[in-house]
């Protein structure tokens, strides 16, 4: 699906947290990110992961989000849209709300 490299790490890490690898899953599938669900505690790892790589890589930084300076403030939201977008479902989100 994608050739992004920065991407693909991010991905890679993210399936890493759910058990499986990045080979793994068939990215091209629509409902790819319903096959895997993750609690809501490695889901905040995995947003202090992404906002900590993104921090510190400028390159990943400047390809995955908008955000061309290191404010945390910006890529703590764009974290947040990446895990909303992207990210493993809850397996019960009633009992998260």
């Amino acid at each position: 699906m994608m050739c992004d490299p920065y991407l693909m790490y991010i991905l890679d890490h993210m399936c890493e947290m759910v058990g499986t690898s990045y080979c793994e899953i068939d990215f091209n599938c629509k409902d790819w990110y319903t096959k895997h669900t993750w609690e809501i505690e490695d889901e905040a790892k995995f947003k202090q992961w992404l906002v900590d790589y993104l921090m510190s890589n400028t390159q990943a930084r400047k390809a995955i989000t908008s955000c061309y300076r290191p404010s945390k403030w910006c890529v703590s939201r764009a974290a947040d849209m990446f895990i909303f977008l992207y990210g493993w479902r809850l397996p019960n989100p009633d009992k998260h709300l």
